[in-house]
């Protein structure tokens, strides 16, 4: 898209496409996604902070859940068994599981809900700059850039570039929810916080190691994709020559060459997601058993509460399906990122 920002005349429109879809430069794909994103903030800074209020509050009541579930744990289901509890003591414990499971839900629906408008919001304003950047540049630009390319920009482009909005803040939550977790874990018991200390940073250096690797497929993937737009619209345009001189076979073999080479770079991108989407999902399970073993040798010994080991098993448990939501983010940052440009 940026191609269209720098072809194009001056117009009070253009200020959003320089400032927000010009090419990040030169580094890391993470780094141009960081900026990629500030611009998108700043369309709907309160649309996006009450998302992220939405995302980090709900970590804070998922770990609140684990706390709770590890004092109902040790006060209220171990007593039963030995000496028994009463009525009202059952339904504070029930009532205290259940405000935070309502507050949980509560976060939840303000995080997607202001994501989405976000997301939306930048998406409408992305269409409108673009739109009127095509109708606006001079003559010469067409001649340029293909119009299969240009449709390519003004539609699958934008919603590529904005595909990390609605993600971002349930992954930044996630992120907190290591952080809080990892406090909570050193308050139960330093061993529950060593098993999340190798976890967690390996957890982060995967997902580094994938978007690296996967940024430059997803930018072949793109321009393949605006290679096919332009194929089609060429030979959709041009349908009375095209019959006349008889050339279907010939646009037919052109756009079936060029489809087949999308078709290659993305199952490039899908063997890396194949790879890295097992790993995510495995990790944090492989954290519980771990955590199971060393907490059954800490609750013999008598150093931890079985309602500590519910509690630490309890937040890796939650910590296994964020991580999908994470990945999912890395895998549309560097698309995001590509289409941007």
């Amino acid at each position: 898209m940026n191609t269209i920002a720098h072809t194009t005349e001056s117009a009070p429109e253009d200020e959003f496409v320089d400032e927000r879809v010009a090419d990040p430069g030169e580094g890391s794909t993470t780094r141009d996604g960081l900026a990629l994103v500030s611009r998108f903030v700043k369309v709907q800074p309160r649309s996006f902070v009450l998302s992220l209020i939405g995302g980090i509050g709900w970590s804070l009541l998922v770990v609140g859940a684990t706390y709770v579930l590890g004092r109902v744990t040790d006060q209220v289901i171990t007593p039963a068994f030995d000496i028994g509890v009463g009525g009202s003591t059952v339904l504070w414990a029930m009532f205290a599981l259940c405000v935070v499971a309502v507050l949980r839900g509560a976060s939840v629906a303000i995080r997607r809900w202001y994501g989405s408008v976000t997301e939306t919001v930048n998406q409408a304003e992305l269409r409108r700059a673009v739109s009127h950047h095509l109708l606006v540049m001079p003559f010469a630009s067409y001649r340029r850039h293909q119009t299969g390319q240009l449709l390519a920009n003004a539609d699958v482009d934008i919603t590529t570039a904005t595909r990390l909005l609605m993600p971002l803040p349930f992954s930044i939550g996630v992120i907190s929810l290591a952080a809080f977790s990892l406090i909570s874990l050193l308050m139960a018991d330093p061993f529950f916080a060593l098993v999340a200390l190798v976890l967690f940073p390996l957890l982060a250096l995967l997902s580094r190691y994938y978007t690296n690797r996967v940024s430059g497929p997803a930018a072949l993937v793109q321009e393949r994709l605006g290679v096919v737009s332009s194929i089609a619209h060429e030979s959709f345009d041009g349908a009375l020559t095209v019959k006349t001189l008889g050339r279907q076979s010939h646009e037919s073999e052109r756009f079936a060459a060029a489809a087949d080479r999308v078709r290659t770079e993305r199952l490039v991108v899908a063997r890396l997601t194949s790879y890295f989407e097992p790993l995510i999902q495995m990790l944090p399970n492989l954290g519980m058993i771990v955590l199971l073993l060393v907490g059954a040798w800490r609750v013999d010994s008598g150093a931890s509460t079985p309602g500590e080991l519910v509690q630490a098993v309890a937040l890796f448990g939650w910590l296994a399906f964020p991580m999908r939501i994470v990945g999912f983010m890395f895998e549309s940052l560097p698309m995001s990122v590509v289409s941007a440009r």
